[in-house]
């Protein structure tokens, strides 16, 4: 039986045509991946998905720099994965080694995701700290969390045939949870089942920064206080656009009904929009226990 390969879309067109490029680089690459953040990928996810959808640039992890990073979690665990990009013209092995050998390039990455393993080894208190606004719902932040690394280097023809370092591969993910992917596994993947849109933010000093919302975060708004959180110009008017009440949650109201309005006045207007009547009635019965006080404690 024949197998064909998905056909490749303009955008995958455009990435291999940008890693085929003499001199491109991880800076190039990072900058390509967050203007079509569905070329992306985002292994290692449990069962809730990608935490609020989203993906965050530049994340710092000690003195270092992780190119992404992204959360995931289930009911009772976290998980932190930082992705490190390397060029696409490094190569994985020594090409004349009989042990199948890294090369010093490999190693090299390797050696950078040792340091901010041996960080959250020794600070993971302070890590947590700086994502604890995002880690929602509150009551879920007591859960464990733990810590995966992906690097993202080279291509797959020195590997794909030979199963010998593949199997290095594999041990280096079981040994050190360090999942190797190469540009051609990103555009095999994509062009195969392309990613849903997503956002992306960025560390700043008291919480988070919203960059990009090619994709919507999933109940951001819902969960983070506009005290941790700031939006960018771009994306504060798409989200305006497609129904956000931005203004009350810059009032410091949570967007708590469909994530994008505030609970405050929700059931008149879903009365008002011709919502079945048992909508209304949860809606107001909410409200009121809000403004009871006996609706929880503020995050």
């Amino acid at each position: 039986m024949t197998m064909y390969a998905a056909p490749e879309t303009p955008l995958v067109e455009q990435f291999r045509e940008l890693l085929g490029q003499n001199g491109a680089n991880e800076n190039a690459i990072q900058t390509f991946l967050e203007q079509n953040i569905t070329l992306m990928l985002t292994p290692g996810l449990l069962n809730h998905g990608l935490h609020q959808n989203c993906l965050i640039s530049k994340f710092p992890i000690g003195e270092r720099i992780a190119d992404f990073a992204y959360l995931t979690k289930s009911s009772d665990e976290w998980k932190l994965i930082l992705v490190e990009l390397e060029d696409p013209g490094k190569k994985l092995f020594v090409s004349s080694s009989k042990h199948h050998s890294f090369s010093a390039q490999m190693n090299d990455a390797i050696a950078q995701i040792d340091v901010w393993r041996e960080y959250w080894t020794a600070n993971r208190r302070a890590v947590v700290e700086t994502i604890e606004p995002i880690l929602v719902p509150p009551n879920m932040r007591r859960n464990s969390i733990s810590l995966e690394c992906v690097l993202i280097i080279g291509r797959s023809a020195e590997k794909d045939h030979d199963e010998a370092k593949r199997s290095r591969l594999a041990a280096l993910r079981a040994d050190k949870r360090i999942q190797v992917m190469t540009y051609d596994t990103l555009i095999r993947a994509v062009a195969e089942e392309p990613q849903k849109p997503r956002a992306i933010l960025t560390k700043t000093g008291f919480g988070f920064r919203l960059r990009s919302v090619e994709g919507f975060p999933k109940d951001l708004f819902g969960r983070v206080y506009s005290e941790h959180l700031t939006v960018d110009p771009e994306p504060e008017k798409a989200l305006r656009d497609a129904g956000y009440d931005i203004d009350a949650w810059l009032a410091n109201e949570l967007l708590t009904v469909d994530g994008k309005l505030p609970l405050a006045g929700a059931w008149k207007r879903a009365e008002e929009a011709g919502f079945n009547s048992f909508r209304v009635n949860v809606l107001k019965a909410a409200e009121k226990r809000r403004r009871t006080g006996n609706d929880g404690p503020r995050s």
